[in-house]
């Protein structure tokens, strides 16, 4: 996960990445559908914002660094 990608103007990144906002959805997409989702997403706030991975990890970079 990236967190400078998040759509926020919140400037602390533990907010960014435990706030809840009405509105606000995690959706996990096939990569053969990335495309259409973006096409049926093009009108709204969205980012990609992470891969699903085989390790049961969760790995977050801040600007490139490993938080």
């Amino acid at each position: 996960m990236e967190v400078k990608r998040l759509p926020t103007y919140c400037e602390r990144n533990d907010f960014k990445l435990y706030s809840e906002t009405q509105g606000r959805f995690i959706v996990t997409v096939n990569p053969e559908y990335k495309e259409k989702l973006e096409e049926i997403l093009n009108q709204n706030v969205f980012a990609i914002i992470g891969k699903v991975r085989g390790d049961n990890k969760i790995i977050i970079y801040d600007n490139g660094n490993n938080v």
